[in-house]
């Protein structure tokens, strides 16, 4: 077999867990990013930033359950991993990074995307 069939083969075979991978780096370095931030208020939860949050992590989960279908992982894994990065992402920014702080709304926002990722994927393989 040659190499380039073996390396399209493995793509083919593992694009999703790739594509997820990539994805959560790409919340990582956004997350990293130093803007500064007043403190969170009630108010924050209704703002376009909750939705961003919403959306980045229901790709998050939509893509770990994709590559839990193909690498015949349970689905419940792809959910428990997106909202602990969520969690951890929170925190993070909180301890690591200036001028950033941890925003429980964002990670009501983010629990919520994955969330109807997961009801997505349920719905479509019942």
């Amino acid at each position: 077999m040659a190499a380039s069939s073996i390396s399209k083969t493995f793509l083919q075979k593992h694009l999703p867990l790739i594509l997820a991978i990539g994805w959560t780096l790409a919340i990582l370095y956004l997350s990293a990013s130093s803007t500064v931030k007043p403190p969170p208020q009630f108010s924050d939860l209704f703002q376009a930033d909750k939705l961003a949050h919403l959306v980045a992590y229901g790709i998050h989960c939509g893509l770990l359950l994709w590559a839990c279908d193909r690498e015949k992982w349970s689905p419940g894994w792809a959910l428990v991993t997106s909202i602990t990065w969520g969690i951890l992402m929170e925190g993070m920014q909180y301890a690591f990074f200036p001028g950033r702080y941890f925003e429980g709304y964002d990670i009501v926002a983010n629990c919520i995307g994955c969330f109807l990722a997961f009801g997505v994927y349920k719905l479509i393989h019942s």
